[in-house]
């Protein structure tokens, strides 16, 4: 199988992540994995609902029982008890001390997952880059931020995914950060979690543009991805998966574009 990560002396992971690839694991209270998501927003809170509605469509669609933050998380030294976290930010991206710097690239280098992702729309998303870049210049040291491939696992580690969806469509593709063979740090630039947000009436809260519906499926299923893939990387790229999916017709590996 492919590599998956348990660094319990640094990140709680849960139960087992194999029983959540046998197919007799067929939900969560038959021996899957419980993991829980967590986000950060030490500012103030946004997209607060999204993480029980990801939490609850994971707990359906795989044999991962996801346990949603109640609350924000408030301090990056909460971030060691997380395998995943997501961190949304907007057009006033923070400014980390030295200190701070230090304690998420330690979690980083753990093994821990960092999804940032970009609520600011268009008007400063040029600038968001060029700030991103010093972000993850700060955490990860001679790190630099890279386009996915298309042909990535990222894509495919549950569903098979040909964009970055969110509530909007600005950016085609996802950004990553890489370290020790993975992506540390995952970037999307199309608010992602607000596509998840629901009311108190269990209605979804924001419109999605310009793809509707199917974009908002398709952004639930990219965070599935994004949770199977920190927990268990590249396995869908072992010679079993690849000759499954090999011979389903039409089916093949995406070519990268390079663009």
């Amino acid at each position: 199988m492919g590599k998956c990560l348990f660094l319990r002396s640094c990140i709680l992971w849960g139960a087992v992540v194999a029983a959540m690839l046998s197919p007799a694991a067929a939900t969560a209270q038959q021996g899957g994995t419980v993991v829980s998501l967590a986000w950060y927003s030490p500012a103030q809170p946004v997209h607060a609902s999204a993480m029980s509605t990801l939490a609850s469509e994971i707990l359906v669609r795989t044999s991962v029982e996801a346990l949603a933050m109640e609350k924000s998380l408030s301090s990056l030294e909460q971030f060691y008890s997380y395998p995943l976290v997501f961190w949304p930010l907007a057009s006033d991206l923070p400014t980390l001390k030295r200190e701070e710097a230090v304690v998420l690239g330690q979690w980083l280098r753990s093994g821990g997952t960092l999804v940032l992702d970009w609520t600011g729309g268009a008007a400063h998303i040029e600038q968001a880059k060029l700030a991103l870049d010093g972000l993850v210049s700060a955490i990860l040291p001679g790190a630099q931020v890279e386009r996915v491939p298309k042909s990535s696992v990222l894509y495919r580690t549950f569903y098979r995914v040909t964009y970055a969806p969110g509530r909007t469509r600005l950016v085609e593709d996802l950004f990553a950060v890489s370290y020790g063979g993975r992506y540390a740090i995952i970037i999307t630039y199309n608010d992602m979690l607000a596509a998840f947000e629901r009311n108190s009436e269990g209605q979804y809260r924001r419109d999605v543009v310009p793809g509707g519906e199917q974009q908002r499926e398709d952004a639930i299923r990219l965070g599935v991805n994004i949770l199977l893939y920190a927990l268990c990387l590249d396995y869908k790229d072992d010679r079993i998966h690849m000759d499954y999916l090999k011979s389903k017709r039409n089916w093949r590996l995406p070519v990268d574009d390079g663009q």
